[in-house]
């Protein structure tokens, strides 16, 4: 048995959502969030580049489970 942390919680959270996606959804997702992030990541507009998008505003200290 894991004991699952809050970020643990909240990325489980971020990934159910991206699940319902559509590419067309993820790339609108991007556009909004793209500010401070690399056009690399900001033209993959797939599953994983959402997730690799979330992952480095989460870097960025951007995004903040308690926020």
């Amino acid at each position: 048995m894991s004991i699952e942390t809050p970020e643990f919680q909240f990325r489980k959270v971020l990934r159910r959502l991206l699940d319902g996606l559509s590419e067309s959804d993820c790339r609108k997702l991007q556009f909004l969030l793209c500010e401070d992030i690399s056009l690399i990541i900001q033209d993959d507009p797939t599953i994983g580049g959402t997730l690799d998008l979330f992952q480095k505003l989460f870097d960025q200290h951007k995004i903040r489970i308690y926020e």
